[in-house]
Formats: structure tokens, C-alpha cells, sequence
């Protein structure tokens, strides 16, 4: 299905950076949130706790998944939890934390047919589309975005990856688990554990990376660009790729339908279904398991 290209913003500040060139990127260590809860644990010790941290991300932006190399299937595991275990295991890799990370939405449409002979967009908006931001950006021209971000990234001497998120359901001995449709809890070890000789004795089932989300956020309609430094650096980084004003429209999301038409009016392309970049999803995937010293966690889903 054809999509546009849209990034929403939660302040009007963050949008002008952004229309500025100022592409600031989260590692996905951000999206774990776990810097609250090592603060709410260490309160609790201290007997002043008060329980889950209020300085929590949001339920659409935290994702303690993220950053998933496979699925570890082990007897041991299932020992553990007994018939409390929801879904095979979940391998983080802690290399993948170092990822940087730029989030876009895309909005899918279908060019239909109307009763007056003339041609219109029917756009499918995701449920949860209108607690993005207060400000959407249209991109008017994608492929020149992705030109842009490519050339910086080359110049700081980056590699890069961009393309579409893919969307799965965990697994539990080889059937669709229901985690997500009932109540669980996601619990994960503190030990970490060497990626190779879970290899070795093949332990990982299933292969992931950072272009592959659970179903849970499939809602978010998501084009992803992953930027590698190769640092072992968990801070945000801000991409310098020159002003995009000329490529972007952006609006109210109040304003959105108005909006909408006004940028394909403004000609406004649908966006690519292949990826762009530097370095392959394969090559990204071994360089960060590098960086992470090989190590992951594991991680499971109780109830």
C-alpha cells in the first residue's frame, strides 16, 4: 500500500529544529526507560519511594523490546517460569542500546475512484495517531530526505540504515502467544549472557533487529533511520543535514485534514518501499553485537 511521510512533534520547538536540519536521534537505550527504574529502585531502598517513577516515557514510546536479536528458546527458562511463562525468551542485545535512532509515521492511502469521475486519496489513519504530537511535518519529497541524511552521515563518517519497520507476534513452542491480550508482566535477568555460545549451541530461534517491532506497536506505522557511530555512547545525537524547509510542509494536527490536502497540492510524493543506507541490516546487526561485546539479556513475558 502507497504511504506519505509524516513526523509528529510535541512541542513547536522540536519542529523547527527538525525543519531547521537538526535531526535529533535517540539511542534505543532511551526507549528501555530503565534509568527511571533504577532511580525507583534505589528510592525504595532508601524507604523513600513511592512507587513507579513519574519521569516514565509514555506507553507508545517506551519499549523495553527494543533492540531484540532473536528469540532464545531454552528447557531452563520454561523450568523457571512453569506455565507462567507467556512466550519463548527475548534476546536485547546491550550493543543495540548504542543504535542511534529517527522515527517517522507513515500514513497508507489508497487512490480511489469518486462519484464525480475525479481521482482522491482515502488515507488510513492508526488509532493512536492523534497522541503523537501537536505539530505533524509532511515530507514533501522523502527520497531527498533520505539524501540529505545520507550525505551527513557520510561526511561525520556514519554508516546509516533506512527503511520500514515490520511488525511480528511473539511465539511460545512455535504457536502465536495471546501476551498481549491478557494481563503480564515483562521480566528480564540481570546476568548477561554471550551471544555466541547461544549460537553455538543454538539457543536462538528466531532473528531480529532494530527494523522489526512486536505487533504491540504496530499502530505506530513506523520508517526508521538507523544511524551507527560506533561509540559505546547511550546520549542522543543530533544530525546536521541543512535546512529542509524547502521539503517539508508542516500544520496543527488540529489542522490536520486541511493540511493534508494542502501538501498534495504542494506535490507531495509517497514514500519508497526500499531501503537506503550505507551498510546492510546484516552488516548493522553484526557490528552492533560487536560493539556490545557479544552480550544480551534475556527476557520473557509472565502471567
Amino acid at each position: 500500500m502507497e504511504y506519505y511521510l509524516l513526523k509528529y512533534f510535541a512541542k513547536k520547538k522540536y519542529l523547527n529544529d527538525f525543519l531547521d536540519g537538526h535531526l535529533y536521534m535517540n539511542t534505543l537505550h532511551y526507549f528501555w526507560d530503565e534509568d527511571a527504574f533504577e532511580e525507583m529502585i534505589k528510592n525504595q531502598a532508601s524507604g523513600s519511594g513511592d512507587g513507579i517513577p513519574v519521569n516514565r516515557l509514555p506507553m507508545l514510546q517506551e519499549d523495553m523490546m527494543e533492540g531484540t536479536l532473536g528469540m532464545y528458546k531454552s528447557e531452563k527458562l520454561m523450568h523457571i517460569f512453569k506455565d507462567y511463562s507467556l512466550c519463548d525468551g527475548i534476546l536485547r542485545s546491550v550493543g543495540m542500546g548504542y543504535l542511534n535512532i529517527l522515527c517517522f509515521y507513515k500514513l497508507y492511502f489508497d487512490v480511489i475512484d469518486r462519484f464525480d469521475g475525479v481521482k482522491g486519496i482515502d488515507y488510513h489513519p492508526s488509532s493512536e495517531m492523534n497522541t503523537f504530537g501537536d505539530y505533524v511535518a509532511f515530507i514533501l519529497n522523502p527520497s531527498e530526505l533520505s539524501t540529505r541524511i545520507g550525505n551527513a552521515a557520510r561526511k561525520e563518517c556514519y554508516r546509516y540504515h533506512a527503511q520500514s519497520v515490520r511488525y511480528y507476534a511473539l511465539e511460545k513452542n512455535g504457536e502465536i502467544s495471546d501476551v498481549f491480550h491478557r494481563h503480564n508482566i515483562l521480566v528480564r535477568t540481570d546476568a548477561v549472557f554471550d551471544i555466541s555460545e547461544l549460537l553455538q549451541k543454538g539457543l536462538i530461534t528466531k532473528y531480529r533487529d532494530c527494523f522489526q517491532k512486536t505487533e504491540m506497536y504496530q499502530n505506530q506505522n513506523e520508517w526508521r533511520v538507523a544511524l551507527y557511530r560506533g561509540e559505546r555512547n547511550t546520549d542522543a545525537y543530533t544530525l546536521n543535514v541543512g535546512s529542509l524547509r524547502d521539503i517539508v510542509y508542516w500544520d496543527r494536527r488540529d489542522n490536520f485534514d486541511k493540511a493534508l490536502t494542502k501538501a498534495i497540492s504542494m506535490g507531495m510524493r509517497p514514500g519508497d518501499h526500499h531501503a537506503y543506507g550505507n551498510i546492510s541490516r546484516q552488516e548493522l546487526w553484526d557490528d552492533l553485537m560487536k560493539l556490545g561485546d557479544n552480550k544480551a539479556v534475556i527476557m520473557t513475558f509472565i502471567g
